[in-house]
């Protein structure tokens, strides 16, 4: 009895975190379960585009399951507060989007008129992804990155600390960085954390104030689907 509950006891603790360090080996190296195969069959992904874009695909869709597995019991629970206060926790986040959209577009004005700073490596490999694979990229930048970036990063996150400021900064700021620290050319790329950690910010918000991850996962996936349709329809205008 005293076995199991020092266990419960522990778990309580620290499961939290354990979840949320198992969430980000998914996160970043999910990918390495599909390329590994490929690289023991020596099928070159690399140079070839197409490959790599369905690649990432498929990649990200196995990223978002595995996520969706780990904190399927989250889930569960998360859907029935959402259904129980469906319109309130829209408009929540729909509020608080609108609040880091605003921040996130004066921020990039910001830094495009008074920076050397470009755009991140990460938003061009996204535009070619959509270039090479428009439909495909829908899926990708649509639906599996919002799912897994709420998983890890709000409800990953929100288990594993729980005093609200410190969870609600971090989870934006570390969400905001990853979006640049892994493809930034210079020093001043690095200001491209404000403008993602906005949106990441008032996502985080969003389930402290809500209870539920799917509000922000929503409203991210409505907002990460627009700006793919718009970038489609862009490229589809320049090509004819």
């Amino acid at each position: 009895m005293k076995k199991e509950s020092k266990k419960n006891n522990f778990m309580e603790k620290y499961g939290g975190i354990i979840k949320l360090v198992v969430a980000f080996i998914i996160f970043f190296f999910s990918s390495l379960l599909i390329t590994i195969p490929l690289d023991l069959l020596k099928i070159d992904y690399v140079h070839d585009e197409n490959v790599y874009y369905i690649l990432t695909v498929v990649a990200n869709v196995f990223r978002a399951v595995l996520l969706a597995i780990l904190y399927r019991k989250d889930l569960v629970r998360d859907f029935k507060v959402y259904k129980e206060s469906f319109w309130k926790s829209n408009d929540i986040a729909v509020k608080l989007w609108f609040v880091g959209m605003v921040v996130m577009l004066l921020s990039n004005l910001l830094i495009i008129f008074f920076t050397p700073a470009k755009i991140v490596n990460n938003e061009q490999e996204i535009r070619k992804m959509i270039t090479s694979i428009p439909m495909l990229s829908l899926i990708v930048v649509g639906i599996t990155a919002p799912l897994s970036e709420e998983l890890l990063f709000r409800r990953g996150f929100k288990n594993a600390i729980k005093e609200p400021i410190a969870f609600i900064l971090i989870s934006g700021i570390v969400f905001g960085a990853m979006h640049v620290v892994t493809s930034y050319d210079s020093l001043f790329d690095l200001l491209y954390i404000i403008p993602y950690s906005a949106l990441g910010i008032a996502f985080a918000t969003t389930l402290q104030k809500t209870d539920s991850v799917f509000p922000s996962m929503v409203v991210h996936s409505i907002h990460n689907t627009g700006i793919t349709i718009l970038n489609i329809i862009r490229i589809m205008g320049m090509i004819l």
